[in-house]
């Protein structure tokens, strides 16, 4: 029995839906109000339109969404250490988004080359 390993991009599609409360793909293309094909191309293609879902992310915190590590939701803090941990986190998730972003370059050229 194989099964189907997720994408970093579906991994976190997934979260986003956990974190709003959403039980279904299509309830979360209600919410972002974009086409079902289009969130099985970011499936597919390991990617998703991140200013959008970060846009209308509300309170989820976007390091638990890049990582799934930490609160759902984001806590302010005053705290030297919560300041310095917001700062790692940002970081951490600068580096996934990035390494997406590449990935999602890589694949596209691929692509670009069998249309030729």
């Amino acid at each position: 029995m194989s099964s189907k390993k997720s994408t970093n991009s579906e991994l976190i599609i997934n979260r986003f839906k956990e974190g709003l409360g959403l039980k279904t793909d299509k309830s979360l293309c209600e919410y972002l109000d974009i086409r079902q094909t289009t969130l099985s191309g970011w499936k597919t293609r390991n990617s998703f339109d991140y200013d959008l879902m970060f846009s209308k992310r509300g309170l989820i915190s976007i390091h638990w969404l890049v990582t799934g590590e930490g609160p759902m939701f984001f806590e302010a803090t005053k705290s030297p250490k919560g300041i310095s941990e917001l700062s790692e986190w940002k970081e951490k998730c600068l580096e996934i988004l990035e390494e997406n972003r590449q990935l999602r370059k890589e694949n596209d050229a691929l692509k670009a080359k069998k249309v030729k």
